[in-house]
């Protein structure tokens, strides 16, 4: 049996009379993909919100990592990623230079973040944009971006 990354028990979020989210169970395995779906107003975001810890839950327990949550919402942050549909970048940097700023934020080694950028360009299909501007980058394109620096970072798990 896989290690469990996420656990969700019972949780429910009330914003006074209105019930967003009610006694939600989740278990999902270290190493997995997962996606929520469905129509707006359903709870996907209030969900995620509660699982990297920027909501409370009303009722219920979310353990993320082996961290309690809300409780530990700041020793999370450094572990994980959470990707937005939203892009949030800096559209006047170029993709590299995007990048190169998201890894200063984490402290990261000048030669490592140099080395980890290439890799992503590389597997984001994104090295030939490097130079680019994001602001002339397509909707796709900048999706990509964004997800090349929710990877770059040294974070191991990423909801969206």
């Amino acid at each position: 049996m896989s290690e469990i990354a996420v656990t969700a028990t019972n949780i429910t979020k009330k914003f006074g009379d209105f019930t967003a989210i009610n006694d939600i169970n989740l278990s999902i395995p270290k190493g997995s993909i997962y996606r929520f779906l469905g129509p707006n107003g359903c709870g996907k975001s209030t969900t995620i919100r509660m699982l990297t810890g920027l909501l409370s839950p009303t009722a219920g327990t979310v353990n993320v990592l082996g961290l309690n949550i809300p409780q530990q919402s700041e020793l999370l942050r450094l572990k994980i990623g959470y990707m937005t549909q939203k892009f949030s970048l800096y559209d006047d940097l170029s993709v590299q230079e995007n990048l190169q700023f998201i890894g200063q934020i984490f402290g990261m080694d000048r030669s490592f973040c140099k080395h980890r950028i290439e890799k992503q360009l590389s597997i984001y299909g994104l090295s030939n944009l490097k130079k680019q501007r994001v602001s002339g980058m397509s909707g796709g394109q900048k999706q990509r971006l964004s997800g090349c620096c929710h990877y770059a970072q040294p974070r191991t798990v990423v909801f969206g």
